[in-house]
């Protein structure tokens, strides 16, 4: 039994000493660095299969991005199941994105968005063409079916909201640059 043990011992020292002589082992001193490499590739590797796994089915969204150093406060339109509201107010810093709606667009059925973008000092990101309600705080507003929007007598404030068509798409992205301002 003991001599089984030396045996096993020796067959060991023998490996260590036959890994520690290879180009690669010479200079670290250590038995093998086969297992860490073989846990930071399967690390990688599990890495770029998430990315390739959420590369190939679009994230589908109604997506805003600030392309610019003003930071923006941002309210959306849109009339989802023959109800017309609008919501606001996500907060938009320079260089980020926000996405008020998360859902697949073509699955809601949504082609127009509508969107209101402004600057703490009342500096509109957007030239809009229709009146729509928004308040001072957080707010989802629902329009009356067949009435005006009204929004002074509701005690809310008009705003001009940009018509952005997103056509038959399940996302899409609406960036505001600093060029683009009216």
């Amino acid at each position: 039994m003991l001599s089984v043990a030396k045996a096993k011992a020796s067959r060991d020292l023998l490996e260590a000493s036959i890994l520690a002589k290879t180009p690669r082992n010479k200079d670290l001193g250590q038995k093998s660095v086969f297992p860490e490499t073989r846990i930071a590739l399967g690390l990688a590797m599990a890495w770029f299969g998430l990315v390739l796994g959420h590369a190939d089915r679009a994230e589908a969204a109604f997506r805003v991005c600030n392309q610019s150093v003003t930071l923006y406060n941002v309210a959306i339109g849109a009339e989802v199941d023959k109800k017309f509201a609008t919501e606001g107010w996500w907060t938009l810093p320079g260089n980020t994105c926000i996405t008020p709606i998360k859902e697949d667009l073509a699955d809601l059925k949504l082609r127009y968005v509508y969107i209101y973008a402004t600057t703490a000092t009342g500096d509109s990101a957007f030239e809009g063409n229709w009146d729509m309600c928004v308040d001072t705080k957080r707010f989802r507003i629902e329009k009356v079916q067949d009435q005006p929007w009204d929004c002074w007598v509701r005690g809310l404030v008009q705003a001009k909201f940009k018509e952005v068509d997103t056509g038959d798409t399940g996302s899409w992205t609406v960036f505001i640059r600093p060029d683009d301002k009216p």
